[in-house]
């Protein structure tokens, strides 16, 4: 099963590239993880690219699903970038919440 790639999204000015990529319910991980199989129902007219088995992404472990789902935006971020992202993200759960506050409470800014 292969990745697609969408067509070019954006303005002149900026130029964006979108791509799809199937991550999960591959052959592989069907076999290798043991996901339940049942038969492609020939009358669901979605499924004419499916073959001959279907399986629910709801088989895979959320876990697991959110881990390779996290991995792969991972890989297409620039590194430097990213850690400075996750350092931001990380110092802002210090910082007091307004949202945590009793609707009548005040927040300090």
């Amino acid at each position: 099963m292969s990745a697609l790639a969408s067509p070019r999204v954006g303005s002149a000015k900026t130029l964006n590239e979108i791509m799809f990529q199937r991550i999960a319910v591959t052959l592989k991980q069907i076999e290798q993880w043991n996901l339940p199989t049942r038969p492609t129902k020939a009358t669901d007219t979605r499924s004419k690219d499916f073959g001959d088995i279907s399986v629910e992404l709801d088989a895979i472990d959320p876990n697991r699903l959110r881990n390779l789902v996290q991995e792969t935006i991972e890989q297409h971020l620039p590194a430097q970038r990213f850690e400075a992202l996750k350092a931001a993200e990380e110092s802002e759960r210090d910082l007091p919440s307004c949202n945590r506050l009793p609707p009548t409470a005040r927040c300090a800014k």
